[in-house]
C-alpha cells in the first residue's frame, strides 16, 4: 500500500467544540433517476451517511428533503476554509475532507489557466513554461506559514494505487514517491509522472486528455503535476513538509455527490468536513464530496498570490472572475465525465432546522 503523507491526514483537523445543537438539512439538487427515485439514494440516505459518526435523530424526510439533529455534533470535524487543505472530491477517501475537483493542485492549475487567459502575452509566447510553473508552486509553498492557528499549512495532490503501480513498473522502481531513491531513478519517475496512464486522479487525467473541454492547456496541467512530484522528491525539507500526497485505494462506487454549502450568518469562519467513504458493519456508503462555498475563499487567496507575484503582466485586469469561470467549467465537465448523472445533494448545517 502506498500512502505518502508527511503528516497524518487526521491530525490536520482543527479542533472545534460544538456546545449547541446542530441540524443537518439535505435537499435533492438533481437526478437522472426515475420519478419514484427507486434506483438511487434518497436525501435521508445521504443524511445518514454524513451523520454516521455523529448520529442522527428526530429526522424528517420525504423524497426530496431530509432534515434532523446531529446526536453528537462534537464528533463532526470543522475547519477554517482558509486554514485547511482541499482534497479531491474522489469518493474513495476514508477521512473527513474539504473537497474540490482535483484538490489543491487543481485549484492552483485553475489560477494558472486564468492567468494565461488574462495576461497580455509577449509576441511569440506559448504560455507558462515548466520552469515558470515550478517556480510559482515553490513560491506559493514557501509563502505558507509553518505555524499559526487558522493558516493553511499543507498543499494536497492525490493519485491511486493502480496508477502508482503502473508508474513504478514503467520507471523500474518499487515506490515512485520515495524521496530516498537515487537521482537516476527520480529522473525516470519525473519523466513519466504526468503521462495519463500514471495519473490516478480522474479529474487531473481528464484535464490532460481533453484540454479543450477544460479550457486549459494540457501541458500546463502536466507541468504542475511534475512540479509537485519534483518538489516532493527533491525539494528542501521545509517545502516537502508542506506537501500532502495521498494515494487512494479501492474502486469508485460513488452513489452521488454531496455539495456542502455555507449558510449566511451561521458559523461563517468554519466549514464542516465530510467523510466520502464509510464502511461500518459491512454497510459501505460512498459519495463524491464538494465544498463550493469554501473553495471561493481559496480562489481569492490564489488570485491575490498571483497578482502579487506577476501582477504587472495582468496590467490591472482582475484574475478572480476568470478563475471562477474556468473553475465552474471544470465542475461542469466533472459532473458530466466523473459524476455521470448520478444524483446531487445540497447539504446545509445550521443551528436550527431549515
Amino acid at each position: 500500500m502506498y500512502l505518502v503523507s508527511l503528516v497524518s491526514l487526521f491530525s490536520l483537523f482543527l479542533p472545534f467544540s460544538l456546545s449547541f445543537s446542530l441540524s443537518l438539512s439535505l435537499q435533492r439538487e438533481s437526478s437522472n433517476i426515475e420519478t419514484d427515485y427507486s434506483g438511487g439514494p434518497a436525501p435521508a440516505d445521504v443524511a445518514q451517511h454524513i451523520g454516521r459518526f455523529s448520529g442522527m435523530w428526530d429526522m424528517h424526510k420525504d423524497v426530496d428533503i431530509a432534515s434532523g439533529q446531529l446526536y453528537a455534533p462534537s464528533r463532526l470535524p470543522f475547519a477554517k476554509p482558509g486554514g485547511h487543505y482541499f482534497s479531491c472530491i474522489d469518493g474513495r477517501a476514508n477521512y473527513a475532507v474539504m473537497g474540490t475537483p482535483g484538490g489543491d493542485i487543481s485549484e492552483f492549475i485553475i489560477s494558472l489557466c486564468a492567468f494565461e487567459k488574462v495576461r497580455r502575452s509577449p509576441p511569440g509566447s506559448t504560455g507558462l513554461t515548466h520552469l515558470d510553473v515550478k517556480a510559482l508552486l515553490l513560491d506559493l509553498l514557501a509563502s505558507m506559514p509553518a505555524e499559526g492557528a487558522g493558516t493553511r499549512k499543507k498543499f494536497y495532490m492525490h493519485t491511486d494505487e493502480a496508477a502508482m503501480t503502473r508508474l513504478g513498473k514503467a520507471a523500474g522502481v518499487s515506490n515512485p514517491a520515495d524521496a530516498s531513491m537515487p537521482p537516476d531513478a527520480k529522473a525516470r519517475v519525473l519523466s513519466m509522472v504526468a503521462e495519463p496512464e500514471h495519473i490516478g486522479c480522474e479529474h487531473l487525467r481528464a484535464m490532460v486528455m481533453h484540454p479543450m473541454e477544460y479550457s486549459c492547456r494540457g501541458a500546463l496541467v502536466q507541468y504542475a503535476i511534475t512540479a509537485f512530484y519534483d518538489l516532493m522528491l527533491n525539494g528542501p525539507p521545509a517545502i516537502q513538509k508542506r506537501l500532502l500526497f495521498h494515494v487512494s485505494e479501492g474502486y469508485h462506487e460513488e452513489r452521488g455527490i454531496i455539495n456542502v454549502y455555507a449558510i449566511n450568518g451561521f458559523c461563517p469562519t468554519y466549514t464542516p468536513l465530510v467523510v466520502p467513504s464509510v464502511d461500518e458493519e459491512n454497510n459501505p456508503s460512498q459519495y463524491f464530496v464538494n465544498h463550493p462555498s469554501a473553495v471561493a475563499i481559496y480562489r481569492q487567496e490564489l488570485a491575490d498570490f498571483l497578482t502579487d507575484r506577476v501582477g504587472r503582466q495582468l496590467e490591472g485586469r482582475p484574475l478572480l472572475p476568470v478563475m471562477n469561470e474556468v473553475g465552474q467549467g471544470h465542475m461542469d465537465r466533472t459532473m458530466e465525465n466523473l459524476v455521470k448523472g448520478k444524483p446531487s445533494f445540497a447539504a446545509f448545517f445550521t443551528a436550527t432546522p431549515l
